[in-house]
């Protein structure tokens, strides 16, 4: 067989090549530009988030600075409602606390247990 392929042949191949694989090229650009897509979402999703969180604490810096403690405070109960530094817990125990209590107990028990 010759090492150089007709033109005709070469299209065969390419054609061939399309057949097996153009559906799997097809599916992967749709999945990187889905992914894309996606990140561009949370993207904006997140500066969103981060204007309205600087809103909000921008009405509770104004309420300290007229006087007004009482407003202060609801606008900082809607800050920490809103926009909780962290997940809530569901039952408490990834709460700092609840660690902390837990490490203790466990460190009491070992050390009654040596004695």
């Amino acid at each position: 067989m010759s090492e150089y392929l007709s033109e005709k042949e070469q299209w065969e191949q390419i054609r061939t090549w399309v057949r097996e694989n153009g559906l799997w090229v097809v599916a992967g650009v749709a999945l990187a530009a889905a992914g894309l897509q996606g990140w561009r979402w949370w993207q904006a999703h997140l500066d969103e988030r981060g204007v309205r969180a600087s809103a909000a604490y921008t009405r509770m810096i104004e309420a300290l600075e007229k006087g007004d403690r009482t407003q202060a405070f609801v606008r900082l109960g809607e800050l920490e409602r809103d926009f909780p530094l962290r997940p809530t817990p569901t039952r408490g125990s990834c709460s700092p606390r609840a660690s902390t209590s837990r490490a203790r107990s466990s460190t009491r028990r070992r050390t009654s247990s040596r004695r």
